[in-house]
């Protein structure tokens, strides 16, 4: 299933991530009302990690319109330029105004589905 991810910051209103085509960077920009343009659509894949990795719980990779993964760069600037799945093109998801939305001691997990 694919999502867009809108901004949170006031002062970017309106403004949802969108992946530059020319230079694969993840900005922010308004959308259309009503609709979404291709670049600023997403997959999100859930990554179990391993339980000898204390507080690092599950994780997320997000896969750009572009078929790359989403990575953030040295300074901090996020890319879609990914090919594969690897540690940098994961991300934890923290449940906010959560202090331990997995139950195990982290900020960061994801909590387990709901079965």
């Amino acid at each position: 299933e694919q999502f867009a991810m809108r901004v949170s910051s006031s002062r970017m209103k309106g403004q949802y991530l969108s992946v530059r085509e020319a230079d694969k960077m993840v900005v922010a920009r308004i959308s259309a009302a009503g609709s979404f343009a291709p670049e600023e659509l997403f997959t999100v894949q859930v990554h179990e990690t391993d339980d000898a990795q204390p507080g690092k719980g599950n994780r997320v990779s997000l896969r750009a319109s572009n078929g790359r993964y989403l990575a953030m760069a040295s300074n901090g600037v996020v890319y879609a330029d990914g090919k594969s799945v690897s540690e940098e093109h994961l991300f934890a998801i923290a449940a906010l105004g959560v202090d331990d939305p997995g139950g195990d001691g982290s900020t960061g997990a994801l909590p387990e589905p709901a079965s």
